[in-house]
């Protein structure tokens, strides 16, 4: 890692956070394994996506799911809005594709059953539902598959994402740059 080619002392912050993230996403991946379990056999009608970071090891992602018919793993130069808008609802984890996806008008669950609020991004969180527990998210998923939604679009203030997004509701991002 970081570490082993010296680019961060051994007390940096930014290693410690980059330590913490991943430690944490290491213990979300345990979960969401046995969450690709489940949702392949409990709604095999219904197709999950999973487009994994473009700095990930895609065979990682590409070896752990083949042998489920109703999971597919998708890493291509489409933008990621472009796969959420075509989506029911996206689970991410700690993402910004929870930002995009709220625009986007879409159902939104921060999946975060392992609870670091160090390294955990605020937006993401204030945008989405928060599911801390694997079951339930099954039942976000059952509730969605059978249309019957649960989880609401959060009714997030647009003065709290205006102090994340300057330009989220108005001005033009180019105006601002040129300015």
């Amino acid at each position: 890692g970081l570490k082993r080619i010296g680019i961060f002392k051994k007390d940096s912050p930014s290693l410690k956070i980059m330590e913490t993230m991943k430690n944490q996403q290491g213990e979300i991946l345990k979960v969401f394994i046995e969450y690709f379990k489940w949702f392949s056999n409990e709604c095999p009608n219904v197709k999950l996506i999973v487009r994994p970071h473009p700095s990930e090891k895609i065979n990682f992602w590409f070896n752990l799911l083949k042998e489920y018919k109703n999971i597919e793993v998708v890493f291509d130069a489409e933008n990621t809005s472009s796969w959420i808008a075509a989506s029911d609802f996206l689970i991410s984890t700690n993402c910004s594709t929870a930002i995009e996806a709220f625009f986007l008008g879409k159902k939104v669950v921060n999946f975060l059953p392992y609870k670091d609020e160090y390294v955990e991004y605020k937006l993401p969180k204030i945008l989405s539902t928060v599911v801390r527990d694997l079951q339930t998210l099954k039942e976000i998923t059952k509730s969605i598959e059978l249309k019957k939604t649960t989880l609401d679009k959060v009714n997030a203030r647009q003065d709290i994402i205006s102090e994340w997004i300057c330009n989220a509701f108005s001005h033009c991002s180019v105006e601002k740059t040129v300015n």
